[in-house]
């Protein structure tokens, strides 16, 4: 029994061991993701993950599948233990007690990959609410890792093993970073972008902007278009893509269309003021709003840095006539909602690229669940 307790000892060190490698070197990978994005506050990391699942709110929703996990991961341990010190062979996967908790971890990978197929039918409510699919889904899935540890007897085995305990913990590893994401970043884009929009219409709306911009523009000097050409424009707006079909319109009620701030310019203003084509906003217009007002944006865009944008706009005012104040704080506000939009898509972007990790990691691990399954019936 002794040799056997020094073996059991053994093992589990070098188990751990190969564990704290294979998660530092995981965490590593995720942390790394997280410094990279400047929009999550790594200060507030921990705090924030907690706020979101287990406190207000959220707690009374989850409270009873945390108390669940963490009583069966309690009961999974001493029935572990139970096995341990009633049987003189060290417990491993074939040994029944470890045999079961495999069998219910793999279970749960599947209910855990069955969750697209669920979001597919979301009116099919006899299987229950995607919501409480979702709940299921983040427990269930933390549930299965001491499941699989215990299932392991604390030694990996062979390369097969190997490689699905490694594909695992990064799948869970996964889930957790998608988790935080899904639970920081919509209060980032809630604080960071004000005019908040359906993501699918933002190019559309882009499209609006430039259109009243150049409405406003021509108002002033008849002459005026943006020089260059954007393909989805028309697709976008159809018949009102030309300024001149609502030319009127806008010399009368310049918010009439377009942009959703609540200002508006004044009739009387716009009425009577003309310039000429060598005018410093007429000139700023070409320069600058023509590539930042539009939906096919780059980087050469002066107007993307918001104390750039700020300072340009404040040269602008300098250099111009007093009677274009107002014209020229209106499409400011146009190019800081248009900004907005940048962050919006950057920040939808990072909350949805976690899913190009964890789905093919998915089925990488489905794959090598079933080979398992089949290599372990077949060398019982």
């Amino acid at each position: 029994m002794k040799k056997a307790d020094g073996q059991q000892f053994y093992l589990c060190c070098k188990f751990c061991n190969n564990i704290t490698t294979v998660l530092y070197a995981v965490s590593t990978f995720f942390s790394s993701l997280l410094a990279r994005l400047s929009y999550v506050d790594l200060l507030h990391f921990d705090q924030g993950i907690l706020l979101a699942l287990i406190s207000g709110p959220n707690w009374n929703q989850h409270r009873r599948y945390v108390i669940a996990v963490v009583v069966l991961t309690i009961l999974a341990v001493m029935l572990y233990l139970y096995a341990r010190y009633s049987s003189i062979q060290l417990p491993t996967g074939s040994h029944p007690v470890c045999f079961a908790f495999g069998v219910i971890a793999g279970l749960i990978i599947i209910f855990e990959a069955l969750l697209w197929l669920r979001k597919k039918f979301r009116t099919w409510r006899i299987f229950g609410s995607p919501y409480i699919w979702m709940k299921l889904h983040i427990w269930l899935g933390l549930l299965s890792v001491p499941l699989a540890l215990l299932h392991t007897g604390f030694y990996l085995g062979g390369p097969l093993s190997i490689a699905l305990m490694l594909v695992f913990l990064l799948v869970i590893a996964s889930g957790i970073y998608g988790l935080i994401l899904q639970n920081t970043l919509p209060v980032k884009i809630f604080s960071d972008v004000p005019h908040e929009t359906i993501y699918s219409q933002i190019d559309r709306i882009i499209c609006l902007f430039r259109r009243e911009a150049e409405n406003l523009l021509r108002s002033i000097q008849p002459d005026f278009e943006f020089k260059s050409t954007i393909p989805m424009y028309k697709e976008m707006l159809g018949d009102r893509a030309n300024p001149k079909t609502e030319f009127k319109a806008n010399i009368v009620g310049a918010r009439a269309i377009g942009s959703k701030t609540s200002h508006t310019i004044s009739p009387q203003t716009l009425q009577f003021i003309r310039v000429e084509k060598e005018d410093p906003l007429i000139k700023f217009s070409h320069e600058q709003l023509d590539l930042f007002l539009s939906p096919l944006l780059t980087a050469e865009s002066k107007l993307i840095s918001a104390p750039v944008a700020a300072k340009l706009f404040a040269d602008l005012r300098k250099q111009s006539d007093r009677s274009l104040m107002q014209m020229i704080d209106h499409l400011e506000r146009l190019c800081n909602e248009r900004r907005e939009m940048i962050t919006q898509k950057k920040l939808q972007y990072q909350l949805h690229a976690w899913l190009f990790i964890h789905y093919p990691l998915t089925v990488v691990l489905i794959t090598l669940l079933f080979i398992h399954v089949i290599q372990s019936v077949r060398f019982w």
